[in-house]
């Protein structure tokens, strides 16, 4: 076998492993649903703790929006975060068995966990980062392109 073509199967056989690295797997529906848990599991138990009993009522919210909503976002960060950087999931990835890894299937580090939070809040605000999942092949979200995360499911580790 001549040189040329033992360079050339060592390129293709490094082509494959990339491809197969940075393949995230999981439906958008199945993420939907698991964020929809967290939505209900932890965001929902901060807001009733925070406008009931850090505020007194919803016309202390009201009058004190700005601390209330840094005191919701705030816990909501550090409880997510601490989910993601210790177990990569948060109860609802549980529920699915999905799991947070970086495109490269590795524990994702806490730079790219605090980027994909911030982004993901900027879904909501923004309208546009929630239709590119549905323009790219990979079915990618935003806040997994930006932080170069992405939600599996656990059987395919």
């Amino acid at each position: 076998m001549s040189f040329n073509r033992k360079l050339k199967r060592k390129k293709n056989k490094k082509k494959v492993e990339k491809e197969i690295v940075f393949k995230c797997y999981s439906s958008l529906f199945d993420r939907f649903k698991a964020f929809t848990v967290d939505s209900f599991m932890i965001l929902m138990p901060i807001m009733y703790i925070t406008i009931y009993l850090i505020m007194g009522n919803r016309e202390g919210f009201r009058e004190n929006w700005a601390l209330g909503w840094l005191i919701i976002l705030g816990a909501n960060y550090l409880i997510v975060i601490l989910f993601w950087l210790f177990k990569q999931q948060t109860p609802g990835l549980k529920a699915y068995e999905l799991k947070l890894v970086t495109k490269k299937h590795k524990k994702p580090n806490i730079f790219q966990l605090s980027i994909r939070f911030f982004a993901t809040l900027l879904n909501f605000i923004l309208i546009f980062p929630l239709i590119i999942p549905f323009l790219n092949k990979d079915r990618l979200t935003f806040q997994d392109i930006v932080s170069k995360t992405c939600i599996i499911p656990i059987s395919d580790e």
